[in-house]
C-alpha cells in the first residue's frame, strides 16, 4: 500500500490541511451528535511515537470516556498512512487487552479513497470483512 507523497491538499500548506480536516470532522461529528477526540500529534509523527506511551494514552481516554462503541481506522489505515495504521493497531490492542466489552468497528476505505490513495479494492473488501467479523466476535 502507498499513500500520497505529501500529505494535505494541493495548494494548501500541510499544517493548514490538518486544521481543515479537524474542522470538517468536528462539524460532521456535531451533525451526528457524537464526540471526537484528537491526539496531540502532528501529521506524520504518530507512527514514530513510543508505542507503550500511545497505548497508555489511548487506554486512559477510553477509560475516561467509557464508550460502548469505538470506530477506528481499518488495520491498513484506510489509506496506508503510517499514522493511521499505528492508531488502528494500538486501539485494537487496547480494546482487546483492557476493554473487551467495547464494540470495536473499523472504517473501510471509501471508493474515493480506493481510487485516490492507492488502496486496492481487495484491501477495501478486507476492511469490510474485518468490520463484520469484529461485530460478530463481540456478539458471540
Amino acid at each position: 500500500m502507498q499513500h500520497a507523497e505529501k500529505p494535505g491538499f494541493p495548494g494548501i500548506k500541510s499544517g493548514e490541511a490538518g486544521k481543515i480536516r479537524e474542522q470538517e470532522l468536528r462539524q460532521a461529528a456535531k451533525q451526528l451528535g457524537v464526540e471526537v477526540y484528537f491526539l496531540d500529534s502532528l501529521d506524520g509523527q504518530l507512527s514514530n511515537a513510543v508505542q507503550t506511551k500511545l497505548f497508555e494514552y489511548i487506554a486512559c481516554w477510553i477509560d475516561t470516556v467509557n464508550p460502548q462503541v469505538i470506530l477506528t481506522f481499518g488495520l491498513d489505515g484506510v489509506s496506508g498512512h503510517p499514522d493511521l495504521v499505528t492508531v488502528s493497531h494500538v486501539v485494537m490492542q487496547v480494546v482487546n487487552q483492557l476493554f473487551p466489552g467495547v464494540w470495536l468497528f473499523y472504517l473501510a476505505p471509501s471508493e474515493v479513497t480506493v481510487l485516490g490513495c492507492g488502496v486496492s479494492s481487495s484491501n477495501a473488501k478486507g476492511s469490510v470483512q474485518r468490520l463484520f467479523s469484529t461485530a460478530i466476535r463481540k456478539v458471540g
